[in-house]
């Protein structure tokens, strides 16, 4: 299970030279086992939008044209059912699952409810930065830790900056569960 950027990374790096290290000796070049990518006018592919490079997969392109009689209805039947089995399969209350329109609303939910004057947010740096402006925006305090080193969040920097008026921290779901607990036991010793 990758845990870290530094996982990932060497999980990427090992799959490369994997990859380098095997001799394709098929008759059908390799090129043609990749799906054709959504072509865009200027030939880029946006990372940075979260955009699949690929476009729908044939069995998600028709869902969508099946569903295109019921687009302009909202799904309230579903609600429900759906909240249970996402609950079920991640073993916790429905209670517990919230839906939005992507991260940003997270966010935006998350910056009314838990920063404000006098609150703190702490985040590493680089960082998705939707939350900055949403901190920023109901009058927080932002404060940015670097990355140390190896690329990694700078969890005793980020605990430094931690203090009574600290309101949330971003970007604690990218951590180990042991880093996290230690992290937290930490701040509240």
């Amino acid at each position: 299970m990758i845990k870290s950027r530094r996982d990932f990374l060497r999980s990427l790096s090992m799959g490369a030279a994997a990859g380098a290290a095997v001799h394709w000796s098929g008759s059908i070049p390799a090129h043609a086992l990749e799906p054709d990518r959504t072509r865009q006018p200027d030939g880029f592919i946006r990372l940075n939008s979260n955009e699949n490079a690929y476009g729908p997969s044939p069995k998600v392109a028709s869902a969508i044209r099946s569903a295109t009689s019921m687009v302009n209805r909202y799904p309230f039947m579903k609600c429900d059912e759906v909240t249970q089995r996402i609950a079920s399969l991640h073993g916790v209350k429905p209670e517990q699952v919230l839906f939005a329109c992507g991260s940003t609303e997270i966010f935006r939910v998350a910056a009314c409810a838990f920063l404000g004057n006098g609150r703190q947010l702490i985040q590493p740096t680089p960082t998705f930065e939707a939350i900055e402006g949403y901190a920023k925006t109901v009058g927080s305090e932002v404060v940015s830790v670097p990355l140390d080193p190896t690329f990694a969040h700078d969890l005793g920097g980020m605990l430094a900056h931690a203090g009574a008026s600290t309101g949330l921290i971003s970007e604690l779901l990218t951590w180990s569960v042991d880093d996290l607990s230690a992290f937290c036991f930490r701040m509240w010793m």
